[in-house]
């Protein structure tokens, strides 16, 4: 019985200290800002992502078909924020 005990105290602790507490993740989920872009910008939203993070800025992208539905985002707090471009 008090091997038993002594392999579960350890199973626990091991668990715990591998386990951390991650606010990292939490912090880099809190720092990122939510992007709205028009469809037709010939990229992918992971593309928008790796241009933005080379330029030091953290984003999650999201394509919209027109700028109705991306200002109905932004409304709704889907987007926190929304670029343009002239075409």
């Amino acid at each position: 019985m008090k091997y038993f005990t002594r392999v579960l105290i350890f199973c626990l602790a091991v668990c715990t200290i591998f386990s951390g507490c991650s606010e990292d993740t939490a912090e880099k989920i809190k720092n990122t800002v939510k992007l709205g872009m028009i469809a037709q910008m010939n990229a992918t939203p992971e593309q928008m992502d790796e241009v933005m993070e080379i330029m030091g800025v953290d984003t999650a992208t999201t394509f919209y078909d027109n700028f109705n539905s991306m200002q109905a985002a932004l409304s709704a707090k889907k987007v926190d924020e929304i670029q343009t471009h002239r075409s």
